[in-house]
């Protein structure tokens, strides 16, 4: 892993190069870690809650008995004294099955959610990026 140095605060070896395509190179993947990127979530005042992700390589095989999810993308934000709640999900390959629902609840969810994201460790790869360059 090389070091760099980055940023006007001088801090030097914040960014880890992980790994990086040479000049000019079809494919390949640039990756880096800023490692003093907050690991954790001291807030717990959420205003908005969205998360989506595509789990296509990771779909079971057919041995799994339960629903095999192949994207989600679920949002959540205030709404008076309630909360607006959307999800979007998919158990197809090719998104042919994908289906929405949304709702206006008079709770609020928030404080649930705030306990999800800490228990689930949502900020622990907080500093990852990785860019993966298609072939043209």
């Amino acid at each position: 892993m090389k070091k760099i140095s980055i940023g006007k605060d001088g801090e030097r070896d914040r960014i880890k190069i992980i790994e990086k395509t040479r000049p000019y190179e079809c494919g390949g993947t640039d990756a880096y870690r800023d490692t003093k990127a907050p690991k954790t979530i001291k807030s717990t005042d959420m205003v908005l809650f969205d998360v989506t992700t595509s789990m296509k390589t990771l779909v079971p095989d057919s041995r799994y008995e339960g629903p095999r999810y192949t994207y989600i993308s679920a949002f959540a934000v205030p709404c008076g004294k309630g909360t607006f709640l959307f999800l979007e999900k998919d158990l197809g390959y090719y998104g042919d099955s994908r289906a929405a629902s949304w709702a206006a609840v008079e709770e609020d969810a928030m404080p649930e959610l705030v306990k999800l994201a800490a228990e689930c460790g949502f900020a622990g790869n907080n500093g990852m990026h990785s860019t993966t360059h298609g072939l043209p």
